[in-house]
């Protein structure tokens, strides 16, 4: 986060560091290091303008990227999951089937020595 001012009177105007005034209107919210200091000051203890932190375009582009990449290891993550549990239930049915299979050529032998019997 960086230094920022907020006007908090109905307006305000604030010299910039090239010395060009500039009208800054009630809920006006912009960088402070874009304003003179010492003119700065002076708005302040008039008390046009408060101290506040602002986020800059660059901050805003490292958490739109941190959040993008948090996204996408949740994606894999789901990914992931998705992949095992269909791994699991495909060899879920096949041990049935195996095991169906198993109980029918037992059933078959049982039935084939009880006929020679």
């Amino acid at each position: 986060m960086s230094a920022g001012i907020k006007v908090t009177a109905a307006a305000a105007v604030i010299k910039t560091k090239a010395k060009d005034l500039r009208y800054l209107y009630r809920g006006a919210v912009a960088p402070a290091d874009a304003f003179d200091k010492d003119f700065l000051d002076q708005v302040r203890d008039a008390g046009l303008i408060e101290d506040v932190e602002i986020v800059t375009p660059a901050e805003l582009e490292a958490i739109d990227a941190e959040r993008e990449a948090e996204a996408a290891a949740a994606a894999a993550e789901a990914e992931e999951a998705a992949r095992k549990k269909a791994a699991a239930d495909a060899k879920k049915k096949a041990d049935a089937e195996a095991k169906a299979k198993a109980d029918a050529a037992a059933k078959a032998n049982a039935a084939a020595g009880g006929a020679q019997a």
